[in-house]
């Protein structure tokens, strides 16, 4: 959160049960009901601040392991409406 970035966490990251833990807390870390989390030497915010469903990282993923585009599939589980509409944000504000 302090640097502005997106950072994903993958199985070489989480090593040991003391940073799955931290991790784990951070996901928790709702933005509007919680501060961050204090952990892993940062602040940390839940990735769905930035990314509902962050279906590239899996895509690249599978890609590094030299999986082939027709040979990756997704099943998702969507957390907001099936069907998405266009929404005009420009009149949006914090409230």
């Amino acid at each position: 959160m302090l640097q502005g970035k997106y950072l994903a966490f993958t199985e070489e990251d989480l090593s040991t049960a003391s940073i799955i833990t931290d991790a784990m807390f951070a996901s928790l870390s709702t933005v509007g009901w919680y501060p961050p989390a204090e952990v892993l030497g940062s602040s940390f915010i839940e990735g769905a601040a930035v990314w509902d469903l962050d279906i590239p990282a899996a895509v690249n993923y599978c890609k590094s392991l030299g999986y082939a585009d027709k040979d990756i599939t997704l099943d998702v589980v969507m957390t907001v409406n099936k069907k998405l509409v266009f929404e005009d944000t420009s009149a949006f504000n914090s409230l």
